[in-house]
């Protein structure tokens, strides 16, 4: 199976957008690490093959994955027009079983190469899918997708991706995590920026109970899901607080 993968301000870049692509290519690669995935990444898509096996991981490490704006599991189909609507066909099928009573295609052809307009290609597939729905451009129940590229993909579910740029593309920084809400968030929009973050936590034992260094564990491996290697450092602190509770004015 095949999954779709969108770039977001990745895009945007000049001379050095070859840089983030390839360091997003690494984040995923890193996180599908033994799985026997194969990762491409071209014209603004990261596509990854992989067995049914991994789908589970792969749709995880896609909703966890910095510097995407959406991805998708497509189909792969011959670069023919028949192939296409066949395509088109067997993804509206499923979603009229699902209940969708109206749809739309939206086609895009990134390959000029292609014989037919995106507009074409669209009228094309439309036909047979009549058979199951009604077509509704403004305001359908379903969209189906048709990006002819190297490869042609058919898509419907879209999920939307976490943005931002590749965790690694800019500076490191050090997060003073807690048991509260502000450090996480605070270290998840340093994630988003490209930053590479080390966590460290002050633990006060016994003033400072084991469920609260518990909890900044579980915060800590929760960011580790976008931060792909975040370390956490736990700092022994009461004798250092005894010293100065005694050496304060």
């Amino acid at each position: 199976m095949t999954y779709l993968a969108k770039l977001g301000e990745l895009t945007l870049k000049g001379s050095n957008l070859q840089e983030f692509e390839n360091l997003l290519k690494h984040n995923t690669a890193a996180c599908l690490n033994g799985l026997g995935c194969k990762i491409s990444l071209m014209a603004g898509r990261l596509y990854i093959d992989c067995d049914e096996s991994a789908a589970e991981k792969v749709e995880f490490t896609l909703n966890h994955l910095l510097g995407i704006t959406g991805w998708a599991k497509a189909t792969v189909c011959e670069k023919t027009i028949e192939a296409i609507n066949q395509a088109v066909y067997d993804n509206a099928l499923l979603q009229a079983k699902k209940g969708c009573k109206t749809f739309k295609i939206d086609a895009r052809r990134a390959d000029k190469g292609f014989p037919l307009t995106s507009y074409q290609i669209c009228c094309e597939s439309a036909g047979r899918v009549e058979e199951l729905m009604k077509v509704d451009v403004h305001n359908p129940d379903c969209t189906i997708y048709v990006e002819v590229r190297e490869r042609v993909f058919v898509y419907t579910d879209s999920e939307i991706g976490c943005r931002g740029l590749p965790v690694g593309s800019s500076s490191k920084g050090l997060l003073l995590l807690s048991g509260g809400l502000d450090s996480p968030v605070a270290g998840y929009r340093m994630l988003r920026r490209g930053m590479k973050i080390e966590c460290c936590y002050f633990h006060s034992y016994p003033y400072t109970s084991d469920e609260a260094k518990q909890k900044v564990v579980t915060l800590a491996q929760k960011l580790a899901y976008y931060g792909i290697t975040t370390y956490l450092n736990i700092i022994p602190f009461t004798e250092v607080q005894m010293k100065i509770k005694e050496k304060a004015p």
